[in-house]
């Protein structure tokens, strides 16, 4: 089946270069021509990094080897190690991540108005929109639903203000996607919600799809579904994580469908100028430090060692969100 341009943008975004997928699309490159491109076409489209362009011609040649049938050769010593290949299998981990859902407003009137080629098109300048967003934040588009679109942030990539990322992103999906130009006005709605999930790729070789299990991207899709055409609703565990680096309107809690118990829903207005993620995530008074007493003790006994002048070097490391800087 021939990849769409969708395909082409998460192929740019797992390259790092997904600032480059509405330049590609509105040239008319889509996947099957990348084999054909050359450094010279590279520049044309806009590539004026040298560094951008040796890395795309990289991972085309690599492209180019995957599609030719394999062969056999008696030359150990004249064999090439090719580059691993951009779409890799990634095994189910648990994982805090924050979990973005996205989707076209009135998208059954849309179909009833255009023709089919015109509203694909529409939806294909759409999805680069959204991809475009979702990558040039950290996050990674997991599954296109019609019209809709799920992505992960925290999830292959970690970062420690995932959820502030998902939201910039989505505020900036809502004000693309109204500037989109087309025979008719495109509005759409976000969702957002962030929670621990087993996430991962399921499926057979070569047909992997990502996917989270939890009740977090179920959340998500429901907070999409209720909120208001151009805007971005996200969920109590989410506001906790970015706290004062966006202005909200609270909502109250809800009943969501699904959902046993309410949850409390915010509406983002708009991004807040703050020194630095870590006054975004701790805003007021700190809360008590859980589950760190170990931890906490060594740095204790360490630095008592060192106002005696005994020297000590600590080597802090986790992953990213875990609390280092909250330890310290």
């Amino acid at each position: 089946m021939t990849r769409t341009n969708t395909d082409l943008a998460e192929w740019l975004g797992r390259l790092g270069l997904g600032q480059y997928a509405k330049t590609f699309a509105e040239n008319n490159v889509e996947y099957p021509l990348l084999p054909e491109l050359t450094e010279s076409d590279l520049e044309k489209l806009g590539v004026s990094s040298l560094g951008h362009r040796k890395k795309l011609l990289r991972a085309i040649e690599a492209l180019k080897e995957s599609r030719q049938p394999a062969r056999t050769t008696t030359k150990a010593s004249n064999a090439t190690v090719a580059p691993p290949p951009v779409d890799q299998h990634r095994e189910a981990e648990f994982r805090q991540i924050t979990v973005m859902f996205c989707d076209l407003v009135g998208s059954t009137q849309l179909s009833e108005k255009l023709d089919p080629e015109d509203l694909q098109k529409l939806i294909d300048v759409y999805r680069v929109e959204c991809s475009t967003a979702i990558m040039r934040y950290g996050g990674e588009v997991a599954r296109y639903f019609g019209d809709g679109v799920m992505a992960f942030f925290g999830w292959p990539r970690a970062h420690e203000d995932d959820a502030v990322r998902a939201i910039h992103a989505a505020l900036e999906i809502v004000a693309g996607v109204m500037k989109i130009s087309g025979p008719v006005a495109l509005t759409c709605r976000v969702g957002v919600c962030s929670g621990p999930v087993v996430v991962g790729e399921i499926g057979d070789s070569g047909t992997w799809s990502m996917d989270a299990v939890g009740e977090t991207p179920n959340i998500a899709a429901r907070l999409q579904t209720l909120a208001a055409p151009n805007t971005v609703l996200i969920s109590e565990s989410t506001r906790r994580l970015v706290s004062a680096a966006f202005d909200f309107q609270d909502l109250g809690l809800q009943q969501l469908k699904g959902v046993t118990e309410p949850i409390h829903l915010y509406g983002v207005l708009s991004a807040k100028n703050t020194a630095s993620r870590f006054e975004a995530a701790h805003v007021g008074s700190l809360t008590p430090l859980i589950g760190r007493s170990s931890e906490l003790s060594l740095l204790l006994d360490r630095w008592q060692k060192v106002k005696e002048s005994d020297g000590q070097v600590i080597f802090l490391s986790g992953i990213p969100g875990v609390g280092k800087s909250r330890l310290l």
